[in-house]
Parts: C-alpha cells; sequence; structure tokens
C-alpha cells in the first residue's frame, strides 16, 4: 500500500471519528463491559501496575488521552439521556469541563472497546462512591476498520508484549487489513522485524505455521520472545522444535477436548499457574492446582461444572505441562547439545542436524537386523530391531549430548577477531569427543569429521599431551627416543585401570523433598546435572513405570524435556519401543523411520581402548 493510500485511509477514519463521536460523560465502573475476545486479556500484573499508580498519581480520569471508547445505537443512548436528564449537546460541549454522569439501568451493560486494566484497577482502588471512568461514546454502526482504529488505542496500558504483537500481525494478515498488520510491525524493533521476516520465509513457513497452531490459546503467548527466533533457526534443529511446539498443541488440546473456543478462554494467569506442572505424578502440584481451579482463581472464564472436568483432564498429564515460556527456556538447553551433534558432520546449507545424520546413515546399514542400545556408558544391548536403526541412533546421540554437553561446548568461531589477545574460550574435553564420535560410529554414522573425532583421544595421544602439557614446548624438548619410551610407559599405565561395576539401578521419577525437581525448565542446576547424566539413557527415558509421589524429580523433568522435543516410542515388550509418533500434520521431511520392538540377543561392556 502507497503512502498517499495510508493517508487517504487515516483521513477517512478521523472524518468517520467525527461524525459517529456522541459526546463524553462519566459512567460507573459496573456498567463497564469488554468483550471476551478485546485485544489485552486481563493480565494481572498490569493490573497491580495501574492500581499502584493510582495510589501514587492520582487515577487522571479526565485526561482526554485516558478516555475509553465505548459504543452504543442510538436508542440506547437516548434512554440513558433521558434518565440522566442530559440533552445530547451537553454530552458535545464539556470538553473542557468534568463531563456529565450517564446514568444507566441496573445491570445495563456499555460495550467498551478496550481500558479493561485500567477500569479493573479502579474497581480495586477507589471507593463505591467514586467509582467512575470517563467514556467517550461513538455510534455501534460504525464500519469495522473504525472500531479497530479505536481498539487499538492504548494510552497508559503498558507496551504490547511479543506474543501479543505476534497475534495481531497474524490477525490482520489472514483478514488481508496491510494497514493495521503495518501498524502492529512498527512496535518491533528492526531486529524483531527482520527476525520476524526470517521465521516467514524459513524453510517454506514450516516453524511458522507451527508457531501459528497455538494462536487459538491467547494465554501462552506471554512466553514468546521474537527477538530469539533467528536464534532457534540457526540452530538446525527444525524437526525437534517442531515436534516441541505442537506438543505443547497436543496437551492444551487435551485438556479442553480441542474445544477451539474453550481453547480462547484460557488467559495467561492459567497457563502461568499450570506450566512446568505435573499434577499426575506430583501430589503437591496436584494439591495446589486443584485448590486453584475449583476455587476459580485458574480457568476464570470457566463454569465449576467445566473446571471439574478439566481438573480430570489435568490428572492424566505424565509430563511437565509445556508452555511458549517453557519452550523458550528449553529451546536454550537444546541449543547446547544440539552444538555437540554439530560437531559429527558437516551441515550442509538449508539441512537441518537430523537430515545430515540421516545422509551420513548407509542405508544397509541395519541388514542384518541388530540395533546396538547403550543402556549406561560403555555398556551396550544388541537387539534384533529390522528398521528403527537409524531412528533409535539418532536418540541415543541426543541423549550422550544431554549427559556430557558441558564438556563439549560449541567450536569457537575462526574469524578476524581471533587475532585479538583475549581470554580463552573453554575448550571440549578431546576424550569425551572421542567417545562421542566412537558412539555414533557403532551407531552406523559415518562421516570424516566422525572418523577425525575419533582418534583424538587414542591412549598414545594422551600420553602424548601429557607430556608435552607438563613441559611446554616453547621452554623445553624431550629426545625422541625418550619421548616414545615415557609415551609407552604411560600406557601402560592406562591398562591397570579396570571399568567400574555399577550396580543395574533406575532413576527416581518422584521424591519427597521439596527441592528434587530442580529447575522445571530450562539447563538444570549443576547437581541435577551430575546426578541425572547416569540415566539419560534410551532404556530411562522410555520407560513406562509411572510413580506419583510429593514432588517429581530433576530426571523425571529431563525426560520430559527430551520427550517434548524428540517424542515418546511405540509400546514394545520390552516397555520402550523404537518408533516416533509425531503429528500428522508435519511434512514428510520431519517424519522419523518407525519400527516394531525386537528380541535382546546379547549385552556387551566395553572397556577403555
Amino acid at each position: 500500500m502507497s503512502r498517499s493510500a495510508f493517508f487517504e485511509q487515516e483521513r477517512r477514519l478521523q472524518a468517520e471519528r467525527y461524525i459517529k463521536y456522541r459526546g463524553t460523560a462519566r459512567v460507573r465502573l459496573e456498567h463497564m463491559h469488554f468483550e471476551w475476545n478485546e485485544t489485552r486479556e486481563l493480565n494481572r500484573k498490569n493490573v497491580q501496575r495501574l492500581r499502584e499508580v493510582f495510589r501514587t498519581e492520582n487515577v487522571r480520569r479526565l485526561e482526554p488521552r485516558n478516555h475509553i471508547p465505548a459504543v452504543v445505537d442510538q436508542a440506547e443512548l437516548d434512554s440513558a439521556l433521558q434518565l440522566s436528564k442530559c440533552s445530547a449537546e451537553t454530552l458535545l460541549s464539556n470538553t473542557n469541563a468534568e463531563p456529565p454522569e450517564l446514568k444507566f439501568p441496573a445491570r445495563h451493560r456499555v460495550t467498551c472497546l478496550h481500558g479493561r486494566h485500567r477500569v479493573q484497577a479502579a474497581r480495586e482502588t477507589l471507593p463505591p462512591t467514586d467509582a467512575w471512568w470517563v467514556v467517550d461514546f461513538y455510534l455501534k454502526d460504525s464500519n469495522p476498520g473504525f472500531r479497530t482504529t479505536l481498539i487499538e488505542e492504548y494510552s497508559n496500558e503498558e507496551k504490547p508484549s511479543d506474543g501479543e504483537i505476534y497475534r495481531k500481525i497474524r490477525q490482520y494478515e489472514r483478514e488481508g487489513n496491510i494497514c493495521f498488520k503495518k501498524r502492529w510491525k512498527a512496535l518491533l524493533s528492526k531486529h524483531g522485524r527482520r527476525s520476524l521476516q526470517q521465521l516467514s520465509n524459513h524453510r517454506e513457513g514450516e516453524l511458522a505455521a507451527a508457531f501459528d497452531n497455538l494462536l487459538d490459546i491467547p494465554g501462552l503467548w506471554a512466553g514468546m520472545r521474537i527477538s530469539t527466533l533467528h536464534k532457534i533457526m540457526q540452530m538446525k534443529c527444525d524437526e525437534e522444535v517442531i515436534h516441541y511446539l505442537f506438543h505443547i498443541k497436543n496437551i492444551w488440546d487435551g485438556l479442553l477436548r480441542r474445544d477451539k473456543a474453550a481453547l480462547q478462554r484460557v488467559d495467561e494467569a492459567t497457563v502461568e499457574a499450570l506450566e512446568t506442572r505435573a499434577p499426575r505424578c506430583s501430589r503437591q502440584d496436584a494439591l495446589l492446582l486443584e485448590g486453584q481451579l475449583l476455587s476459580g482463581q485458574i480457568f476464570t472464564a470457566f463454569s465449576r461444572a467445566e473446571r471439574e472436568e478439566i481438573w480430570h483432564a489435568l490428572q492424566s498429564i505424565d509430563c511437565v505441562i509445556p508452555s511458549l515460556y517453557t519452550f523458550f527456556e528449553d529451546v536454550k538447553y537444546l541449543h547446547d547439545c544440539a552444538n555437540c551433534l554439530k560437531r559429527l558432520i558437516k551441515l550442509p546449507r538449508g539441512s537441518t542436524i537430523s537430515l545430515a545424520l540421516q545422509r551420513n546413515f548407509p542405508y544397509n546399514y541395519n541388514a542384518d537386523g541388530q540395533c546396538v542400545i547403550e543402556t549406561a556408558e560403555s555398556t551396550f544391548v544388541v537387539r534384533s530391531q529390522p528398521t528403527d536403526a537409524l531412528n533409535l541412533g539418532y536418540r541415543q546421540l541426543w541423549a550422550f549430548a544431554m549427559r556430557h554437553y558441558r564438556e563439549m561446548p560449541a567450536e569457537a568461531k575462526k574469524d578476524s577477531k581471533d587475532l585479538l589477545a583475549r581470554a580463552a574460550v573453554e575448550r571440549a574435553d578431546e576424550g569425551v569427543l572421542s567417545e562421542f564420535a566412537a558412539l555414533a560410529d557403532r551407531l552406523g554414522f559415518h562421516s570424516s569429521k566422525i572418523q577425525a573425532l575419533k582418534q583424538l583421544s587414542s591412549d598414545a595421544q594422551i600420553a602424548r599431551n601429557a607430556l608435552l602439557k607438563a613441559r611446554k614446548p616453547s621452554r623445553y624438548q624431550y629426545d625422541q627416543a625418550a619421548m616414545e619410551a615415557h609415551v609407552a610407559q604411560i600406557m601402560r599405565m592406562f591398562t591397570t585401570a579396570t571399568p567400574i561395576s555399577r550396580q543395574n539401578s533406575n532413576p527416581t521419577l518422584v521424591s519427597d523433598n521439596p527441592d528434587a525437581p530442580g529447575k522445571r525448565c530450562g539447563f538444570p542446576d549443576g547437581d541435577s546435572q551430575q546426578r541425572d547424566k547416569e540415566y539419560l539413557f534410551i532404556p530411562h527415558l522410555h520407560q513406562r513405570e509411572e510413580e506419583q509421589g510429593e514432588y517429581i524429580t530433576s530426571f523425571f523433568v529431563r525426560r520430559s524435556v527430551y520427550l517434548a522435543f524428540l517424542g515418546k516410542l511405540e509400546d514394545s515388550e520390552n516397555g520402550y519401543g523404537y518408533g516416533m509418533s509425531l503429528p500428522q500434520c508435519l511434512p514428510k521431511r520431519v517424519e522419523t523411520l518407525l519400527g516394531m520392538g525386537g528380541a535382546e540377543t546379547k549385552i556387551e561392556k566395553v572397556g577403555n581402548s
């Protein structure tokens, strides 16, 4: 739309404002009503902010910029004028004085177009004798464009969140309203606008479609972070990210039986109360949510009967309840794990980690029907598994990264800045990198980078590095023959080490310790990571056993994060099959291989070589 066309549209809207304006009056707060689909749902933090403003800076209802627009039909207005013994001219001619009070019949509702937070804060702050606000009245038969203009005015309410901006841009995009789409885009920074454009263009809009799938649930969008979208796209984990977004939709759909109208009534306070909770397994979470739910503190737009149904549905959720907030927190964790997998392969332009690893997996690798499953560090089970070697192997690489991501930080970028004498970036543990590459190779993945990493930490290389680190080559030198003798001696010392025999144990999912969950999204704390890494293997991540206790554990949280990104496996006789359940609407290239469970054939313990 050209600049002149925008100007013409603005001119028409201003002309209509003048024509449809019917005056200004004081209206009692109990008459002021806001439709459920009003652009901003009630945000308790904003109400609290405004209450504080009203207490410290006065209410300032008379200032024109704080007036609230409302729509009335002519008959409704005439009736109120008669009841108030006021003329239409008085409403139109009091711009510089205190407006008259316009009275309405008991329980009459005046449809206001924005200002919910100011009115709610006023209801909680002002005494009954002073409970009114100044309202600008417009005829109800105004065209939709003009009504939208009035709705989009914000005055003293806080700046819209990223989630609200995203939803409004998508709304006006669907409606073909370019003018209002541009208005909302203008609220973003240059970086934010660029990130949004990149999202729309990324992989033919697949990722944007996964976000848009959540638009029917307004309460989720307080967690949206437009400024970090570019980082998500740079991760090259589209399949995992899309799966998490569909996981969010599936959980909330299940709570409300896929009722679109009900989903649209879910507010931010409800999402904030539910996210990261696990009421099926944690009695404390269940107790907390049951009290809030049945008392109407959450799901406030639902009847008591509806809330009771929701409570029954809540008790069936067997994971940490996800939201967009948990998504953006967990993506930080995924980012560091993804950096580990990127060390194994070269990523072609436009590819993802999943696709690149598929290309480095021989199509006939599983011809004998054997799949390798790591059940503990250096301990493997070999199973008869005819079709799932790729899927299962891919998951095991993620599990290894979850155990060791802190020991495998991202490779330092090589650019001109490296010429500066900065503090050294923490380097990856070459021993761990070598183990990672050896695992990938054993699982069937082959690449030049995998082969190179396998050579990093041979016993001879470790011994040689130890000698050179003990005496810097810039200051000392070894005789060549002595060096080889020392290396051989150290290698003989290595052979005296024997693998630690670990008792077979299973992770606990629940605990009586209130600190057991640790952080419920994002990075785990150090103690939790150290404790849980022993169990971050396929059999434990996909165990079917269910427990109930006072609190969930940090392992329960890790398992929930893993499943949110990678999905559950199909049922099998041992409780962990190897087929991935992905939403039906995902594109073909996002789907992974499906297969049937097989019989276990042997167990192998591998020591250091």
